[in-house]
């Protein structure tokens, strides 16, 4: 018995040992994670918002109406607008149905479950989908491209609830 325990007592200390010499091993690595410098931007021009769509969503065609007012067309004819006149505190995305078939019932489930995208009926009954992207405190222009991809793929879905 005194045999066993002394092996015992042997192999913990042995596990023990390995225990700590392999954790210092591991928390003596150097682990460097990869920065990268961001351009940030307080505001766009209508040129930069066009490029920037064509980079990130580039099954969009996409067409200046006028000054600060941008069309994005999908794939399926459907029409997504971005306001960008309010002078870099927000753009503005907004698109529509002008079909009355969606309850009200189910905007509100919309409103609930989603976020960023609110859903509502205009006065004349049509069906608009609103998102506003704050910029004044600054935002990349890699975050800009992800949420205009984000609107289409929600308005996508939107023109089949």
């Amino acid at each position: 018995m005194k045999i066993f325990n002394l092996f015992k007592t042997v192999c913990y200390r042995v596990a023990i040992a390995t225990v700590i010499l392999f954790g210092s091993y591991i928390t003596s690595q150097s682990v460097y994670a990869e920065t990268k410098t961001a351009t940030v931007y307080t505001k766009f021009s209508d040129q930069e918002i066009i490029n920037i769509a064509k980079e990130y969503y580039p099954k969009v065609e996409v067409e200046l109406l006028e000054k600060g007012l941008i069309r994005l067309t999908l794939d399926k004819g459907i029409n997504i607008f971005i306001d960008n006149t309010r002078e870099g505190e927000s753009l503005s995305f907004f698109s529509y149905r002008t079909e009355e078939d969606v309850t009200l019932t189910k905007i509100n489930q919309w409103n609930q479950e989603k976020r960023f995208l609110k859903l509502y009926k205009d006065k004349d009954g049509n069906l608009f989908l609103q998102a506003d992207l704050y910029v004044e405190a600054g935002i990349t222009k890699e975050y800009l491209g992800t949420f205009i991809k984000t609107v289409a793929i929600f308005i996508n879905y939107l023109f089949y609830i």
